[in-house]
């Protein structure tokens, strides 16, 4: 194929002559993001690219984009909160990759994203919500993470 396939799942012959063609592509057309089944797959492309706008987590929050049709970490974020609260279930995310791959800027624009669509979030019902006295918001749960995850993503890797 000449045009990048972003549902991989899709291709024709699904091998590894096959996927680093389409990865080739990708990359070659600006894309960051490509799918196979439920696994998003990124594709470094050392530069800012405009796809981290408001604009375009507002698509995902709204539902207008879905995780099949335009794969990104905000479509991800977006099929974990609906699990969270529509199934009332734990959500787990693997973030997977060799050092300097871009691990912690995805958490960290999976964490935003999550912030950002939990802001208006009115958690006083929930008694896991108050600390001290005061009430915790699941924003500031979510943003409160952040060290940690800073702390995994500074840390040297050992080979």
């Amino acid at each position: 194929s000449l045009e990048p396939v972003l549902d991989m799942s899709k291709l024709r012959d699904l091998n590894e002559p096959a996927i680093l063609h389409n990865l080739r592509l990708i990359h070659a057309n600006r894309e960051v993001y490509v799918g196979i089944g439920s696994i998003l797959l990124s594709v470094n492309p050392f530069q800012q690219l405009p796809i981290y706008t408001p604009d375009i987590m507002e698509n995902y929050s709204r539902g207008e984009w879905k995780l099949r049709s335009h794969p990104h970490v905000y479509g991800v974020a977006q099929a974990c909160y609906q699990g969270l609260i529509q199934n009332e279930a734990n959500q787990a995310c693997l973030v997977s990759g060799e050092s300097g791959a871009g691990k912690t800027e995805t958490v960290k624009l999976f964490m935003q994203y999550l912030a950002e669509k939990t802001q208006s979030e009115d958690m006083t019902t929930n008694p896991d919500s108050i600390h001290n006295g005061n009430v915790v918001t699941l924003q500031q749960r979510i943003l409160q993470c952040n060290p940690l995850m800073e702390a995994f993503g500074n840390a040297t890797t050992i080979r």
